[in-house]
């Protein structure tokens, strides 16, 4: 039987992302965000482990998300969507819906 996926999302990964914010935030306190995120993650599921994380995060993090983008976090590219299915949605003509024909 194969691994669960939320396995690969394992105990780790925390520790990770508190490296990554410390490097560009030295005040953030990793040991205490790592010992409050790992309270009871081995119990919960793969989703419930990335809300749990990201709860724990709003706690440790100031208001000032400069912190995150200057951490080492994955740069969005936004890339051109390519050509529409038939019958997409903003196929219709609507001039008063921006971006549509």
């Amino acid at each position: 039987m194969a691994e669960p996926l939320k396995n690969q999302y394992g105990p780790e990964i925390p520790s990770k992302i508190a490296g990554m914010i410390s490097e560009v935030f030295p005040k953030f306190d990793s040991t205490a965000f790592i010992g409050d995120t790992l309270d009871g993650y081995e119990a919960l599921g793969l989703t419930q482990r990335g809300w749990h994380i990201t709860k724990t995060l709003c706690q440790y993090l100031p208001r000032d998300y400069e912190v995150i983008r200057r951490s080492r976090a994955p740069r969005f590219q936004p890339q051109s969507p390519g050509p529409r299915p038939q019958g997409h949605p903003t196929d219709s003509a609507d001039p008063s819906r921006p971006g549509t024909r």
